[in-house]
């Protein structure tokens, strides 16, 4: 058997090449000549056997070959010894080794639950990103990045005075991979939360809201082609300055499925998904003074992640 690479013209394979096939047969379903490193997450980076990096421009293009045949490993035939091999853009790419099928997926191995990184492991089960927004002239959550991270913690306010408007918003993030296949994934976060609203005597058609949500963000591995897949916000609150006088006033709640705090999207192989549950708080100051005293609107919210399920259905 023979390979082209490149402008290289034609080589035999060697006795290394074929030591490699045979020592894959004991270790994984699919063994490549470059290899993914474990570690998940926006900075994944391929590899070569002697440990070199590869160009993005390489790593993806394997990842998306490795993809186009993986099919093989999930049907039911007599393949065991193959060699896989395409020329793209130039690029010689090869993948080899002792196939079988692959077994179905159990109940437990499509169920994900995440929750807070308290100790800071940075495994992939935990909260691994934080995501903190805000107008200019308001402050941002009062909870870190770490803190989200780490405890899934949302507090933050956001108030303006007659004239003004402004947001803030705060998520915690994880990270999701489909290693089954494409699959539907079923997110559905657990999310307490308590808000206080204030209005003063002189606000005029001010307002508050409140929105808890899921936002879905992917890309390839090595951080290119991203995008924002999805944003589901739930409307959990909103009031005005039309109630009249209002000094912390309390309204409480909890974001689960049956509230509608549930979002399904698709998730391929080949990218990487970030998935966020997320507040966010936006004020409305209503009429300007016009010289007399000033109108000021807040909200404040406390609110709380303790644990997001992400559940696959193959698809």
């Amino acid at each position: 058997m023979a390979m082209v690479d490149g402008d290289r013209g034609e080589e035999r394979i060697d006795d290394h090449e074929i030591e490699m096939l045979l020592a894959s047969k004991d270790k994984t379903a699919f063994r490549r000549r470059a290899i993914i490193n474990a570690h998940a997450g926006p900075s994944v980076e391929e590899r070569q056997h002697d440990g070199r990096p590869l160009p993005t421009f390489v790593a993806q293009r394997l990842d998306r070959f490795r993809e186009s045949v993986s099919p093989a490993l999930h049907a039911h035939h007599e393949l065991h010894d193959a060699i896989f091999h395409t020329v793209v853009d130039e690029l010689d790419m090869t993948i080899g080794g002792y196939l079988r099928p692959e077994p179905k997926p159990e109940a437990r191995d499509l169920l994900h639950v995440y929750g807070p990184d308290r100790d800071g492991t940075g495994e992939r089960r935990y909260y691994r990103y934080a995501w903190l927004d805000h107008s200019d002239y308001v402050p941002a959550f009062t909870t870190t990045a770490q803190a989200i991270v780490r405890s899934g913690r949302l507090a933050g306010s956001c108030g303006v005075y007659g004239g003004q408007w402004a947001f803030s918003v705060g998520g915690a993030g994880m990270l999701f991979i489909a290693e089954h296949g494409a699959a539907s994934v079923s997110v559905r976060p657990y999310m307490p939360w308590l808000a206080l609203t204030s209005f003063n005597h002189h606000a005029v058609n001010a307002s508050v809201l409140c929105d808890i949500g899921i936002a879905i963000d992917s890309w390839l591995p090595g951080g290119g082609d991203f995008r924002q897949e999805h944003d589901h916000p739930v409307r959990v609150l909103t009031r005005s300055s039309a109630e009249g006088y209002l000094l912390d006033s309390e309204t409480s709640g909890t974001g689960i499925p049956s509230s509608g705090l549930q979002l399904s999207f698709v998730a391929v192989p080949g990218r990487r998904y970030g998935i966020y549950v997320y507040a966010w708080l936006e004020t409305n100051g209503g009429a300007p003074s016009g010289g007399g005293p000033l109108g000021y609107s807040r909200i404040e919210l406390d609110a709380s992640v303790p644990y997001v399920a992400a559940e696959e259905t193959p698809l």
